[in-house]
């Protein structure tokens, strides 16, 4: 997700942090939403805001 997503979801970026628990100056440095906030947007939007791909988990390979 990008951060102007997560903040558009919140409304603010003030918002954002203050949803997360961090302060709006964590959210400012953000060029991308880190993979932790991400999972926790996910939650707290249920499922509106969606994790990027990369960071979903892999399914363990069987052994031969």
């Amino acid at each position: 997700m990008t951060k102007e997503e997560a903040v558009k979801w919140a409304g603010t970026s003030g918002m954002l942090a203050e949803r997360l628990g961090i302060s709006p100056s964590a959210v400012s440095q953000w060029e991308r939403v880190p993979e932790l906030q991400q999972y926790r947007l996910w939650r707290l939007s249920a499922g509106a805001l969606v994790v990027d791909a990369e960071f979903e988990p892999k399914a363990p390979e069987k052994a031969a």
